[in-house]
């Protein structure tokens, strides 16, 4: 329907998708209010999780900001480039991502050591995401063109957030803790979808759907429409009902089959 690598809509909620984008130049354009909150989730990554992560004792934001010492930004800054290699859009100039990366962190961050949860720490934490947060909304203009209105944003303040989001890549989502974890997931997931699919296609007992879903599979025309409900399923489980349903389905931990994982 549109730009299936970064933004869409589900077929089943076409309808509702030409009904939002009705005014919108054409099916290829992405709306003023798409490009909000893209970069509202971008300043989301680049603020709060940091944060988040620099309190988890994950990030370690007093070395990178030390002035006296560029070891741990050099090694941040090989491992993003990196990733980057390509050189591809916002990732073409190296130099300039440095530079706004370390105006950032160099120049703004107030803590030097590890985070201990001390008063002062959470007030001067809370102050360098608040200026963060007013740097980045104030970056933001909105002008009028023709066939509508465009978001503008400072190309140097782009710079930074693009930089401060790879701290999470860095040191958390790559981090070989958290990517073991993430394997398992994947395969607790992957695992349910063929299994529930397989169901759902008549080669396993419908029974493995709860009442609600297997209503849903009745009223679904399609091959997509049931994958859809399998998917809904899935996304709807928390993480505890998730595992503990791999574990039953693949014989892991069965259980006495008398507990109720789904409500």
């Amino acid at each position: 329907m549109v730009k299936l690598d970064k933004w869409g809509a589900y077929a089943s909620e076409k309808k509702d998708f030409e009904f939002a984008t009705a005014l919108c130049p054409s099916s290829q354009t992405k709306t003023i209010e798409a490009s909000l909150m893209d970069w509202a989730d971008d300043v989301t990554y680049s603020v709060h999780d940091v944060e988040d992560f620099y309190r988890a004792g994950r990030l370690p934001l007093h070395l990178l900001a030390d002035r006296r010492y560029d070891k741990e930004r050099k090694g941040f800054f090989e491992k993003v480039f990196a990733r980057h290699a390509d050189k591809k859009g916002i990732w073409a100039d190296q130099k300039s991502l440095e530079e706004a990366f370390n105006e950032v962190i160099i120049g703004l961050f107030p803590l030097e050591g590890s985070y201990t949860g001390t008063w002062e720490e959470r007030a001067a934490l809370r102050d360098f995401s608040s200026q963060l947060i007013g740097r980045y909304v104030g970056a933001t203009t909105i002008i009028e063109k023709t066939g509508g209105l465009e978001l503008c944003i400072d190309p140097d303040r782009e710079l930074e957030v693009a930089m401060l989001k790879e701290l999470t890549w860095v040191y958390v989502i790559e981090a070989p803790e958290l990517a073991s974890q993430q394997e398992g997931q994947r395969e607790v997931i992957g695992g349910l979808f063929s299994i529930y699919s397989d169901a759902a296609q008549g080669q396993r007992s419908l029974y493995l759907f709860p009442a609600y879903y297997r209503k849903a599979l009745e009223a679904a025309a399609t091959d997509q429409g049931k994958k859809r409900v399998v998917i809904d399923l899935i996304a709807g489980m928390t993480e505890e009902q998730a595992l503990t349903m791999y574990g039953r389905l693949t014989g892991i931990s069965v259980g006495s089959g008398l507990e109720q994982i789904f409500t």
